[in-house]
């Protein structure tokens, strides 16, 4: 009873998270963000190059929160200052050791170059993968960039501050996840490498909810299966934060993969 309790508590958790399929902010929020912008604790020589971007990314972001979907940030003189300073700030990492756990080691991708792209773990620790041409999707002040990179299929997110890398996708064979799926494989493939230490959930096309059908013995990964997508999801051991994998399907094959940290 207390397994199927946490399974229906852990799935409510996952479908909110699944139905956020744009990012919409309150006034509120972005009330809040001019004032973290405005007050943002940092030295005199940020705060000077803050006083010249402020007014532009301030309207770039609140144009970002009410447009549906991810949208990088218009390619201003602005946007251009701030590109430069970052690259001249010196910048923490973060300590990949903190994830390093069972869990987060599986949300990652690996290329044809057997380079890994992990969540969490520093981008800029990745061999011979230059991240300098980029684009900036969210600012709120130096401390708190988000950078984004897209090419040959492959795309991934990451925030400046330490590296951190926040998403990844692709729709390219070229590469795998930690268990071997890629982009051509079928439901089937996933299920095998996925289905035999999770919770499962169907989609009911009839009722419209997902349905559980088979469980783990103390899962802590949940997979929830429909004919558009396969989604695996798991809690981060450290903070607690949900990863994601998302196999999007077409007629019962991997078309693209979607890892994301957070809801």
């Amino acid at each position: 009873m207390k397994l199927k309790i946490m399974s229906i508590i852990w799935l409510t958790i996952i479908l909110v998270s699944c139905n956020k399929t744009s990012i919409s902010k309150t006034e509120a929020d972005k009330i809040e963000l001019k004032s973290n912008i405005e007050n943002n604790n940092i030295s005199e020589e940020k705060k000077e190059i803050e006083e010249v971007v402020k007014e532009d990314f301030i309207l770039d972001t609140e144009r970002n929160f009410i447009i549906e979907g991810w949208h990088p940030l218009k390619q201003t003189e602005a946007v251009d200052k701030l590109k430069k300073t970052l690259n001249e700030l010196s910048n923490n990492s973060v300590d990949e050791n903190l994830y390093n756990d069972d869990f987060t080691i599986e949300f990652a991708l690996v290329d044809n170059r057997n380079r890994t792209f992990t969540l969490y773990h520093d981008i800029r620790k990745i061999d011979n993968y230059p991240i300098d041409d980029y684009e900036i999707y969210r600012y709120w002040g130096l401390d708190s960039v988000w950078c984004f990179k897209e090419e040959k299929n492959f795309s991934i997110l990451w925030n400046n501050n330490n590296g951190a890398i926040l998403i990844i996708e692709t729709d390219d064979s070229n590469y795998s996840t930690i268990r071997g799926i890629r982009v051509g494989d079928s439901v089937e493939d996933v299920m095998i490498a996925y289905g035999k230490d999770s919770s499962i959930s169907e989609y009911n096309y009839e009722t419209k909810e997902f349905e559980h059908t088979s469980d783990h013995e103390a899962p802590c990964i949940f997979l929830l299966k429909s004919n558009e997508c396969i989604s695996i999801n798991c809690g981060n051991t450290i903070d607690e934060e949900m990863m994601t994998i998302s196999f999007l399907l077409n007629n019962g094959v991997v078309n693209k993969i979607v890892i994301r940290a957070g809801n």
